[in-house]
């Protein structure tokens, strides 16, 4: 799609493509790191791809009632803000549409069916911290994230652990946990 849309040229995406085989990151991830497109742009591709809509958080405004549905530490370890209720359903806005099981866990948690929307990463951080009255700088979160992302196995349970303890302490040590 970004070739489509003229962001990138094939060759870049070959190249990209043989850094992602290597390192294992996500191609939008490293196409955003190497300079080649934008968060914004690989969003937009990812949300066209899944057939979600992009929100853009300058402009949405949570509802309490929704906010109050997800634990502050939870949206912020899984990048999920929940901003209305609709019929019943919880809308949500994420990053990254692949975190289908962050999205079935909270549906099955909450009881609630959720209706996925899309937002960049940092755009959605800072909205989170914010609408939560957070004061946790993205690297407090992205090693979390990092971590999450490999689907651990059993020698990486034990980095899952410690990064989840680090997260939950710093956050715990200014009264935010849940």
């Amino acid at each position: 799609m970004l070739v489509g849309e003229g962001i990138v040229s094939a060759d870049q995406i070959d190249r990209v493509l043989a850094a992602q085989r290597r390192s294992g990151a996500r191609l939008g991830e490293l196409l955003v790191a190497m300079g080649l497109a934008t968060e914004t742009q690989v969003t937009k591709c990812l949300a066209a791809q899944y057939r979600l809509p992009v929100v853009h958080l300058d402009e949405v405004h949570p509802h309490p009632d929704a906010l109050n549905q997800i634990p502050a530490y939870n949206a912020l370890h899984s990048l999920v803000l929940p901003v209305k209720m609709d019929n019943g359903a919880l809308v949500c806005v994420i990053a990254d549409p692949l975190e289908l099981d962050t999205l079935d866990q909270l549906s099955t948690t909450l009881r609630l069916r959720i209706v996925p929307a899309m937002a960049t990463a940092s755009e959605l951080h800072d909205a989170i911290a914010y609408y939560y009255g957070l004061d946790v700088p993205r690297k407090a979160v992205v090693e979390v994230q990092e971590v999450r992302r490999k689907k651990p196995e059993a020698s990486d349970r034990d980095s899952l652990i410690a990064a989840l303890d680090q997260s939950y302490a710093f956050l715990n040590s200014r009264g935010l946990a849940a």
